[in-house]
C-alpha cells in the first residue's frame, strides 16, 4: 500500500487526522449549515399570490403562456408547451415526433426511470444503449449497433447537468432517419458548442420539480424548433383553453389525450426562477469545480469530467473510486462500499442515487409494461426482444464505482467543499486501517 496523504497546506495532529469510523472527530460537524434547496425570494411569493388575484387555471392563463414565451427566449426555442411534468413533456416529445406503438427508442442504460418508463406510455420499445463512463452520458459509438428496422428515435440524456455528445448522435440519426429527443430533467442552462440545450434535437423534454435547478414545485417544459411537432403535440396534450367559442375549440378532443396542463401557480413561480437560473448555475458551477480541483489530487478518486465544448449545470455532482489508482488491489465496488460508509461518518453524505441500471429494472426482465406481455407482445413490435444487463458494463460502473455527493453543488460557503475535501484527505489517507475496518 503506497502512502496516500496529498498535502492540503495544513498541519494536522495525529487525533485529528484519525478517520470518524475508527473513533476519531468526524471533519463536518452534524450542525454545520450545508445548503438549502428551493431558493424563494419575496418575487416568488409575490408571482405566486398573483395567480390567486388573476383566477385563470387553464392551459392559456396569462401566466403559462408567460412561462412559455420567456423559455423561448431563454433557450432560443421556436415553440415551448409547458406540461405537468417532465415525464409528461418526454411523452409529448414521444408523440410530436411521431413514435408509434411498436416501434424502438434507443435510451442510454443509466438513467432515471422516466426516461425509459415514458417510453412504454406510447407503447412503444425502449432498447438500452451503454454509457461514456466519463460523461454518464450515451456514448455515441455504441448507438448503430442497437439500430434496427424498428427503430424510431434516439433519447440522449443530459445527465446530472453535462449535455450528451450531440454532433455525433444528430449524424447517427441523420444517417437512419431517426429522430432525436433530448431529456433536459437536470440541464437546464447547460450549453453544447455553444447551443443551449433543448434546441438541438428534434424535441425536448425538461422537468421543473421543486429538485431541479429551474423549479415549479412541478411541472415540464416541451421544446420543439418543428412546427409539425408542435402542432402534434396538441393532440397528446389536451390544451384545454377557456377563450375558445365553442366546446370543439375549447376542448380540442382529436384523439385519445392527457391532463398535461402545468398548474398555473407553478408557471408563475418557474417565471419567477428563471430569472435567477444563470446565477444559481453560476453557484453550482463555482461549488462543482472548487470540489474537482481539490478530488483530483487525491488519488483513487476520479471527479466528474467536463468536456472542454460543453458546460455542466451540476444539478448532481458524482465521483468514481479507482481501487488501483489508490494501490489498493480489490474490486472497485467493494473498494467503494469501505469508503462510503467512512465519508459519512466524517460527516459527508453520499448516496448511491439510482442504484441499478435500466436493464436491471423488473419490467423490463418481466417485459410485461400492460398485462400480457405488452408492449412487447404486440404483433407491431420486434420479437425476441430480452434486456441482458451485463451487455451494459459501463452503466454498471455508475452503480459499483461512484457516489452522488449532495452536499457538493449547493453547499452554502466554500467551507462546506474545503471540509468535504479534508474528509476524503482523512478517509484516503488512512486507507490501510479503513480497509480493514
Amino acid at each position: 500500500m503506497k502512502d496516500n496523504k496529498p498535502s492540503c497546506g495544513c498541519c494536522h495532529s495525529a487525533e485529528s487526522d484519525r478517520p470518524a469510523l475508527l473513533g476519531g472527530k468526524p471533519t463536518l460537524a452534524a450542525d454545520l449549515p450545508r445548503q438549502n434547496w428551493p431558493q424563494f425570494n419575496n418575487d416568488d411569493i409575490q408571482a405566486v399570490t398573483q395567480v390567486l388575484k388573476e383566477q385563470h387555471w387553464a392551459s392559456d392563463a396569462p401566466q403559462a403562456l408567460a412561462l412559455e414565451a420567456e423559455w423561448c427566449r431563454y433557450s432560443g426555442a421556436k415553440f415551448c408547451r409547458a406540461t405537468s411534468s417532465g415525464t409528461s413533456a418526454l411523452h409529448t416529445a414521444l408523440y410530436g415526433v411521431g413514435v408509434q406503438p411498436g416501434d424502438e427508442v434507443l435510451v442510454p442504460a443509466y438513467t432515471f426511470m422516466s426516461s425509459g418508463y415514458v417510453v412504454l406510455h406510447q407503447c412503444a420499445i425502449p432498447i438500452f444503449v451503454d454509457i461514456d463512463i466519463d460523461t454518464f452520458t450515451i456514448d455515441p459509438k455504441k448507438i448503430e449497433a442497437q439500430i434496427t428496422e424498428k427503430t424510431k428515435a434516439i433519447m440522449a440524456v443530459h445527465l446530472f447537468g453535462l449535455p450528451a455528445d450531440m454532433d455525433p448522435i444528430l449524424a447517427i440519426a441523420k444517417k437512419h432517419k431517426l429522430a432525436v429527443i433530448e431529456d433536459c430533467a437536470q440541464a437546464h442552462g447547460a450549453t453544447y458548442k455553444g447551443k443551449q440545450i433543448m434546441t438541438i434535437g428534434d424535441a425536448a423534454g425538461a422537468s421543473i420539480n421543486g429538485a431541479k435547478n429551474l423549479l415549479a414545485s412541478e411541472g415540464g417544459l416541451f421544446t420543439t424548433n418543428r412546427e409539425d411537432v408542435y402542432k402534434r403535440s396538441d393532440d397528446l396534450s389536451l390544451r384545454i383553453t377557456l377563450s375558445g367559442k365553442t366546446d370543439e375549440s375549447k376542448y380540442p378532443l382529436h384523439t385519445i389525450g392527457f391532463n398535461y396542463r402545468i398548474n398555473t401557480l407553478g408557471a408563475a413561480l418557474a417565471r419567477s426562477q428563471l430569472r435567477r437560473l444563470d446565477a444559481f448555475n453560476a453557484f453550482r458551477r463555482s461549488n462543482a469545480e472548487r470540489m474537482s480541483g481539490i478530488l483530483s489530487k487525491i488519488p483513487g478518486v476520479v471527479p466528474p469530467k467536463v468536456p472542454s465544448d460543453r458546460t455542466h449545470v451540476w444539478h448532481m455532482y458524482r465521483v468514481r473510486f479507482d481501487p488501483k489508482a489508490a494501490g489498493v488491489s480489490m474490486s472497485a465496488k467493494a473498494f467503494k462500499e469501505k469508503i462510503a460508509p467512512a465519508l459519512t461518518a466524517e460527516g459527508v453524505p453520499n448516496r448511491a442515487w439510482m442504484a441499478w441500471t435500466m436493464p436491471d429494472r423488473s419490467v423490463f426482465q418481466q417485459l410485461d409494461a400492460y398485462g400480457k406481455g405488452m408492449p412487447w407482445s404486440s404483433p407491431l413490435a420486434r420479437k425476441g426482444i430480452r434486456y441482458n444487463p451485463a451487455e451494459y458494463p459501463e452503466a454498471r460502473c455508475v452503480v459499483d464505482e461512484t457516489v452522488m455527493l449532495p452536499d457538493v453543488p449547493l453547499a452554502k460557503s466554500s467551507e462546506i467543499i474545503d471540509l468535504t475535501g479534508e474528509a476524503f484527505r482523512k478517509v484516503f489517507g488512512n486507507l490501510d486501517a479503513i480497509l480493514k475496518a
